[in-house]
């Protein structure tokens, strides 16, 4: 430390300017860092508007603009559709109130089974007859003859029966001479819920190719009725559907001859009376009145989240 003595503010000054120079060193190095984050940043925004500029269309503030207006577009769309669905067609208050638990489903499916089985017996045609259906019909519930469906699946459950009741209803008013089948959506295997096998196969599943449901958008429940009669009972149900007292689409009509050795009599006696009337010069009939099977497949409308 003799050095130090002899020349001290020499050397108090020599340690002053390393400290300095060890401050520059470390700013400079900090300095250099936060540039290199500047510029690999910079790189970054360069790359990222190249490939905004290649997007299609190109995000300008016009396009921008343009897209605001298309949704202005889309939501005004989407409150008509919402009004068609629910101001015309308000069933929300049939909804309210399902079953707190399986057990209550069990005896609400079950009244609703006994009740529409009293009503198909009631059904009485022009001729007097009776309409005809299964003794063991359950409407697209034999599913739940045993016990209720699970917790998961009562609202939607509930909600399928009283949107059968309406069809069925509807269907009764136009009396067919024969109700063959009712089935429901399966509503289980769509939400993936385990769920007992139905011994009258009453569950289906519609194509995708038909079906109306949107994932997030819009939901569906769906029902096919089998039932015979004449055209004019298949046109008289699908003129009550079209009423739109419920959100229901007609999604397919498949028509075939009721009953194929009797229709097979029927015409050649049908061809024989006409060759008779020809004869005579009597009039002849160009439709004849024959009864056909008919497999009408609706659905019923819901928007998810309406109200979000």
């Amino acid at each position: 430390m003799n050095w130090y003595k002899r020349n001290p503010i020499f050397f108090s000054i020599l340690i002053l300017l390393g400290i300095v120079f060890v401050l520059e060193i470390i700013f400079f190095m900090r300095q250099r860092n936060e540039a290199e984050e500047v510029r690999q940043s910079y790189e970054s925004k360069l790359q990222e508007y190249d490939r905004l500029r290649e997007h299609n269309p190109s995000l300008t503030r016009e396009n921008l603009q343009l897209a605001a207006q298309d949704l202005e577009r889309v939501e005004a769309n989407l409150d008509e559709i919402r009004v068609a669905l629910g101001a015309e067609a308000d069933v929300s208050e049939l909804f309210e109130n399902p079953p707190a638990d399986t057990t209550q489903a069990f005896f609400d499916i079950t009244s609703f089974v006994d009740d529409y089985r009293d009503k198909a017996r009631s059904v009485v045609l022009d001729s007097g007859e009776r309409m005809r259906f299964r003794d063991d019909e359950y409407f697209g519930f034999s599913r739940y003859r045993n016990s209720g469906p699970p917790s998961q699946l009562i609202e939607s459950v509930f909600k399928q029966r009283q949107i059968a009741g309406y069809l069925l209803d509807t269907l009764f008013e136009v009396r067919p001479v024969e109700l063959v089948r009712f089935r429901r959506g399966d509503v289980a295997a769509r939400r993936d819920v385990s769920a007992p096998s139905s011994e009258g196969g009453d569950v289906f599943t519609i194509p995708a190719g038909i079906s109306a449901r949107i994932p997030d958008f819009v939901d569906t429940y769906e029902f096919q009725v089998t039932f015979k009669g004449y055209t004019s009972t298949l046109r008289d149900f699908l003129n009550r559907l079209a009423t739109f007292e419920m959100p229901l689409l007609v999604r397919s009509v498949e028509v075939q001859p009721a009953e194929a050795e009797r229709t097979g009599r029927r015409e050649r006696r049908d061809e024989d009376e006409r060759a008779s009337e020809t004869d005579e010069g009597g009039p002849v009939p160009i439709v004849d009145a024959n009864l056909s099977q008919f497999v009408v497949t609706i659905e019923f409308i819901e928007l998810v989240g309406a109200s979000e």
